[in-house]
């Protein structure tokens, strides 16, 4: 199994909504985008996208935003 050394959440904020990539970058400096989701601009919708990029990230290895 790859070694993982950065997880990264690219958010495009816009009026009505969020939308969220999630990359990752390995220890052989392979990039990946391996998720994306789009979610309204509202309060619920953030705590829904940060709840989303926690389900679909490894905790051992840190999240930037």
């Amino acid at each position: 199994m790859k070694v993982l050394l950065n997880q990264t959440v690219g958010i495009d904020v816009a009026q009505n909504e969020l939308v969220v990539s999630l990359g990752r970058m390995d220890e052989q400096i392979s990039i990946e985008v391996y998720a994306y989701k789009v979610f309204p601009n509202t309060k619920k919708g953030f705590s829904s996208l940060v709840a989303w990029v926690n389900k679909q990230t490894p905790t051992r290895t840190e999240v930037r935003m």
